[in-house]
């Protein structure tokens, strides 16, 4: 598993810590770029920050 070795959600493959681990990021893929272009909810872990929570380890809502 890549990214963060903690988490055991079935979904893990989708969080960025994953995807980053597979270098991919908002500046070289238009798909990751649509998971984080307008976040709600930052990973309590790693402190990134996501559009859904599904795509976080360890979400969190951010507070306006």
């Amino acid at each position: 598993m890549v990214g963060n070795h903690k988490c055991k959600s079935t979904r893990h493959p989708m969080h960025l810590c994953a995807l980053r681990a597979c270098d991919l990021n908002e500046q070289n893929d238009d798909v990751f770029a649509k998971l984080v272009d307008n976040p709600q909810f930052e990973c309590e872990d790693c402190g990134d920050k996501a559009n859904n929570a599904d795509n976080l380890c360890k979400p969190k809502k951010i507070q306006a």
